[in-house]
């Protein structure tokens, strides 16, 4: 029992040269089977995308014969189709539908159409007039 408080004291204060507190570079952990690091490029954090207007979504490392994107929002139960069964060309053209509620959360997702456990989401982004 005394050890244990001793050890845990010297964490808590610290010892000249320990580095258990230190900062380390950022790191990405692969998704991929093959080991690439995939994400969805484009849109990127904070982007701020017109309605009516041609978005190109990009992606890359997405080990998958066929994709499927959904738009979604952070946080909520919203879902909406953008398109199904598309080859795995690395972007897709979508036009944002006038129709589309204007929101600061929003995040596509890009699924392996073939499983649909295999995912990954864009950061947060912005749709408006």
């Amino acid at each position: 029992m005394n050890r244990l408080l001793i050890f845990l004291l010297l964490i808590i204060i610290g010892l000249p040269g320990c580095r258990i507190f230190e900062k380390s570079e950022p790191f990405v952990i692969p998704t991929e089977p093959n080991g690439l690091s995939a994400s969805v490029t484009s849109p990127a954090v904070g982007e701020i995308l017109l309605k009516g207007n041609v978005m190109k979504i990009r992606w890359s490392g997405f080990n998958a014969q066929t994709v499927n994107l959904e738009l979604l929002k952070k946080g909520q139960y919203f879902r909406q189709v953008i398109a199904v069964k598309l080859n795995n060309a690395g972007s897709y053209d979508w036009v944002i539908p006038v129709t589309t509620t204007s929101s600061t959360s929003y995040q596509v997702k890009l699924t392996n159409s073939e499983d649909s456990s295999h995912f990954i989401y864009s950061e947060v982004f912005a749709i408006r007039d």
